[in-house]
């Protein structure tokens, strides 16, 4: 928030004097049911009135595109996690049947942790 320290030693200048000289200041108004937002009013040099400060939003764009390149990243992110997945399933399978339990198991924590860590950022997001 913009902060501004009056100085009464320079020459005793007034608020009024303050606002003129182009410094904003706060004003807070009731809209509606939405409560209090603070409205950032500053004083225009050339009319001496009461000129609201503009704020855009962010919107989205007028036209969205997606096209090939998009869906074929998609697919292709898919494909590659997909394969991933079962070449781990297949590892931890070779472990399994040469009796290297450890590595089993260190495999299927290494796939089992991840996935569910996406999934549950995947679900809250």
């Amino acid at each position: 928030m913009y902060k501004h320290k009056r100085n009464s030693s320079a020459g005793g200048g007034s608020l009024k004097d303050e606002v003129a000289a182009g410094f904003p200041l706060p004003r807070v108004r009731k809209k509606h049911s939405e409560g209090d937002i603070l409205d950032m009013v500053s004083a225009s040099q050339d009319s001496g009135q009461w000129v609201p400060s503009q704020d855009e939003t962010d919107a989205l764009p007028a036209t969205l595109r997606f096209n090939y390149f998009d869906i074929s990243c998609i697919l292709f992110s898919i494909a590659t996690y997909t394969l991933d997945l079962c070449t781990d399933c297949y590892v931890a399978y070779v472990y399994y049947t040469g009796e290297w339990i450890g590595y089993f198991v260190l495999t299927l924590v290494f796939v089992i942790v991840p996935a569910g860590t996406m999934t549950a950022f995947s679900l809250r997001w």
